[in-house]
C-alpha cells in the first residue's frame, strides 16, 4: 500500500508501514479474537449472541488473551533470538567455508551469503505499538496484562540489541522522524484503554 503513496522520503515510507502494520496487528490480535468468539457463540440472533458470549468463562475470550499475553512475552523474542532462517543461513556459510577453494560461489553470491539480515524497523515499531496498545485494551479485564508486558518488552528490548549488534547488517540511514512518529503513535492507548471493554454488556445490552 505504501509503494503506491509516493513518499518523498525513504523514512516516511517505512513511517506509513509502521504505523499500517501497527493497525493491522492490533485489529488481527485484539479485535478478531472477539469477533470469533461471537460468530461461534450460539444463538439465533445478534442481540442473544452478545448475552450469551463467554467473555469470562472457562474458554473464554479472557482466557485466550491470556495466553496470547505469554505468548506475546516468551515466544515471540525466542523466536527472534533462534530465528530458523539465520540458523539456515549460518548452516549454508560454515558449509562454504568448509568447501574451500572448491567452493564455486562467484564473489556477489559470497556477499549475500555472509552478509547480515536486514534489520526491519517498521515491524520493530508495529510489534512495539501492536502490544501496547493490545494490553491497554484489555488491561481492565486482565490487570496481569501489564506485568506480562513489562517482562516481554524488557526481553524483547535485550535480545533485539543483541541480534542487532552481533547478526544483522547496518540498517538504513532514517532520521528522527519514524521514532517521533510512532511515539506520537502509542499516544492511541489512552482510547484503546478508555474503551473499557469488559463493560461491553452493560454499554451494548442497555
Amino acid at each position: 500500500m505504501n509503494r503506491f503513496e509516493k513518499h518523498a522520503t525513504y523514512t516516511r515510507y517505512l513511517r506509513g508501514v509502521a504505523q499500517k502494520l501497527s493497525i493491522a496487528q492490533f485489529l488481527n490480535t485484539a479485535i478478531v479474537n472477539m469477533l470469533s468468539q461471537l460468530i461461534l457463540t450460539n444463538a439465533d440472533t445478534l442481540y442473544n449472541r452478545f448475552q450469551s458470549l463467554n467473555f469470562y468463562g472457562k474458554g473464554g475470550l479472557l482466557e485466550n488473551m491470556y495466553w496470547v499475553f505469554i505468548t506475546n512475552a516468551l515466544l515471540f523474542p525466542l523466536l527472534t533470538f533462534f530465528d530458523p532462517f539465520y540458523i539456515w543461513k549460518v548452516f549454508w556459510q560454515r558449509r562454504a567455508e568448509k568447501q574451500g577453494d572448491k567452493n564455486k560461489l562467484t564473489q556477489m553470491e559470497a556477499n549475500i551469503l555472509f552478509e547480515g539480515q536486514i534489520f526491519h524497523m517498521p515491524k520493530k515499531y508495529a510489534g512495539l505499538s501492536k502490544v501496547v496498545l493490545l494490553t491497554t485494551f484489555y488491561a481492565p479485564a486482565i490487570p496481569f496484562a501489564f506485568i506480562f508486558t513489562i517482562i516481554g518488552l524488557i526481553i524483547w528490548f535485550w535480545t533485539d540489541k543483541y541480534v542487532l549488534l552481533r547478526r544483522l547488517a547496518l540498517p538504513q540511514s532514517i532520521n528522527h522522524d519514524l521514532t517521533d512518529s510512532m511515539v506520537e503513535y502509542l499516544e492511541w492507548s489512552t482510547v484503546t484503554f478508555a474503551v473499557i471493554l469488559f463493560d461491553y454488556k452493560s454499554i451494548i445490552l442497555e
